[in-house]
């Protein structure tokens, strides 16, 4: 299930579905921040929710590494 898709349908989820998809977000940005990844692109189109619950985050592609003042 895409995220858009219940929007497209105005079939939204409830809260509780929401905080465990931010939280499933949020832990699966962590690791990429480690790696001065940055994702600057999420949207409900790039969220997808497995049959079991689980959240996958697509398209990184426009992800890019952090450039930090003094840092040649």
């Amino acid at each position: 299930m895409v995220i858009r898709e219940r929007q497209a349908k105005k079939s939204f989820l409830p809260e509780w579905a929401l905080k465990q998809i931010l939280s499933q977000c949020c832990a699966g940005l962590v690791p990429l921040h480690k790696e001065d990844l940055c994702v600057r692109d999420i949207t409900s189109e790039r969220i997808f929710v497995d049959a079991t619950g689980t959240v996958k985050l697509a398209d990184y592609g426009v992800s890019e590494l952090l450039k930090y003042a003094g840092e040649g």
